[in-house]
């Protein structure tokens, strides 16, 4: 057997060293593919990892929301603070830090007090129900400020006098619960007036407090003078007319136009449901006269 030559040795190494040349690209190759297909996917990561989150369309309104009530608590905080400011100039402006000297008290036990409510209640229930009360009602000076002198806020702090055809009544009430009004006092005198006539009369009342309250108005609170007319008996109806001949209220006049157009203030409150059985009460009241010391209220005859 012959041995192969030298050159079909060289082609035969050739041939081996393209063999193993095309393994190693082909090696190569891989390498490459798995690097780009790697970079591709932490490519692809990264991309998803930076691109922000969908917005929810849930979240924008409740953001929204929010944003609408917190100005709404801040309008009502404002709204408060300045109610409360104009509150306290009202407080401070109509009272005064020194109080009265404190009112003489009519002590009266529960029993009293009671006999007193059930008089009055009797005269009222049999008013609302047609009825003629039996007797007069009458209430004196002491059984009124007794009563007054059971409530713990104006023990002391209220009373009332009864005089010939005038109520008056003082009072000094501490307004400590009100804005602005710790150590300061309510200090104020009124009166009622009637003046009793056949066919109705006159009814008056003012207020006036110690307190200048210059930078609101001169004068009293209110003050007004009142026409009173009564109807005949066979007339069931509006048995009560009052009109106002003069008044102010809280410095201003009323005009004297409406005056002149002689409203029948009763009409008020014949024309509201609510007022019946004040309506029915009222006029089955023939008159009410104030004599010193008592409070006689006579009903109007069947």
């Amino acid at each position: 057997m012959g041995y192969p030559s030298k050159d079909a040795a060289e082609l035969t190494k050739k041939l081996l060293d393209l063999e193993d040349q095309s393994e190693y690209d082909d090696h190569e190759a891989g390498d490459v593919k798995k690097t780009k297909s790697t970079m591709r996917v932490a490519d692809a990561a990264a991309h998803h990892k930076a691109a922000p989150p969908p917005r929810s369309c849930c979240s924008c309104c409740c953001k929204c929301l929010l944003i609408t009530l917190l100005v709404l608590f801040l309008l009502g905080v404002a709204m408060v603070a300045t109610l409360y400011h104009m509150t306290s100039k009202v407080v401070h402006d109509f009272t005064i830090t020194e109080p009265h000297a404190k009112y003489p008290v009519v002590d009266m036990s529960e029993a009293e007090a009671r006999l007193v409510g059930d008089r009055l209640n009797l005269f009222v229930d049999e008013l609302l129900a047609d009825k003629v009360p039996s007797e007069e009602l009458v209430l004196t000076q002491d059984e009124i400020n007794g009563v007054i002198g059971r409530d713990d806020y104006l023990r002391g702090n209220a009373m009332i006098t009864l005089e010939k055809g005038i109520i008056r009544e003082e009072v000094s009430l501490p307004v400590s619960m009100l804005p602005g009004g710790e150590g300061r006092y309510f200090v104020a005198h009124d009166y009622t007036k009637i003046d009793d006539e056949e066919d109705g009369g006159h009814f008056e009342v003012k207020l006036e407090t110690e307190a200048k309250h210059e930078d609101w108005f001169d004068g009293p609170l209110y003050f007004a003078r009142l026409q009173m007319l009564f109807s005949p008996p066979e007339e069931q109806n509006n048995m009560l007319e009052l009109y106002l001949e003069k008044g102010s209220f809280f410095g201003n006049e009323v005009d004297q136009d409406f005056i002149d157009e002689h409203h029948n203030l009763m009409d008020y409150l014949y024309q509201d449901p609510s007022k019946k059985d004040l309506i029915k009460i009222m006029e089955g009241i023939e008159k009410i006269s104030v004599l010193p010391g008592k409070l006689v209220i006579t009903p109007r005859s069947a």
